[in-house]
């Protein structure tokens, strides 16, 4: 009895999270909102900019592009997920997202359509980094934690464009489009010393990798050929529906991210004000959606439901 006692409490233990683990993973949400409000604010500003700039519908939807075509084409080649691998994470973290914010800063110094295009194609490079070092930070998380750190990660993703629509239509409305830029580029600063004192010394790595550098078991002799390749990834249907399922949800809700506010403005005639807070309470719905659904992941998973089954029905449903 003693014995299934202290196994209990073992498990117990188990099943929580250190709250180093907690300070790395609030860290890491932290700059997934701010990387999501800086990817976002442009959308609250094209209803300005189309104005001030004289821009026509297919320029301001050339802007919204812009940031997707460097943050796209690194991470289809390969470069982003590259460097995550190849240095370590938490300081590839660290250099893009300074990056990023300092353009998202230099934005409020822009006077032409050139210089704001060339800004969010900075901006693009340096988002680009973001969820291959997340990844690789939580790979080093115990399975039966992952999914409760995904889920903030994605509620992050939401409750971004939620605070940045609530907030920056405040800021628009009382100092204006530059001192958006301004305010969330040089604000979200505060995040580096941080991130600094407590980003993992491993920065990421897998389980067996850290258990062989400390003397463990696992056999790592093989070097790269212990490691899937990406063309027998490519082979995996599970793979495939991973990839489809993304491009689906990321095409609806990045549909909304860039056009919400330009829509509401335009075609529903709605003020800046009224306009940022119906986005801010769209995008909050979303993200407690997200967080009901990745706790329940990891409960059903805990209680011994096969992990292929709850993410791919979790997922499935929430597309449907």
């Amino acid at each position: 009895m003693g014995g299934c006692h202290r196994a209990q409490v073992s498990d117990a233990k188990h099943s929580r999270m250190s709250r180093h683990e907690w300070t790395v993973v609030v860290l890491l949400v932290f700059s997934v909102v701010i990387n999501y409000v800086d990817r976002s604010n442009l959308s609250l500003a094209v209803p300005i900019l189309e104005k001030q700039f004289s821009l026509s519908s297919l320029q301001a939807g050339e802007l919204l592009s812009a940031f997707f075509w460097t943050y796209a084409l690194v991470q289809v080649f390969g470069i982003a997920g590259w460097l995550a691998d190849r240095f370590h994470a938490g300081w590839v973290l660290f250099i893009g997202y300074l990056l990023w914010t300092l353009a998202t800063a230099a934005t409020g110094l822009t006077a032409s359509f050139a210089a704001l295009f060339a800004l969010r194609l900075l901006l693009g490079l340096g988002e680009s980094v973001a969820y291959p070092c997340y990844s690789r930070v939580f790979a080093a998380m115990p399975q039966e934690h992952r999914g409760r750190a995904n889920a903030l990660i994605d509620a992050g993703t939401k409750l971004g464009p939620a605070a940045g629509a609530f907030v920056g239509g405040v800021v628009l409305v009382h100092y204006g489009w530059r001192m958006l830029f301004f305010a969330f580029g040089l604000g979200a600063l505060v995040w580096l010393p941080l991130w600094y004192w407590a980003m993992p010394k491993s920065g990421g790595r897998s389980e067996q990798l850290d258990t062989a550098e400390a003397g463990g078991d696992v056999n790592v002799a093989a070097g790269d050929d212990a490691a899937p390749s990406i063309v027998k990834m490519l082979r995996l249907p599970c793979a495939w529906g991973s990839f489809v399922g993304h491009f689906c949800g990321n095409y609806f809700y990045y549909f909304l991210l860039a056009w919400l506010p330009t829509f509401l403005v335009q075609e529903e005639h709605l003020s800046i004000g009224s306009m940022s807070q119906l986005t801010s309470a769209v995008f909050v719905l979303i993200a407690c959606s997200t967080l009901v659904c990745g706790f329940v992941s990891d409960r059903l998973i805990a209680r011994g439901v096969s992990p292929t089954i709850v993410r791919r029905s979790l997922a499935s449903g929430g597309l449907v």
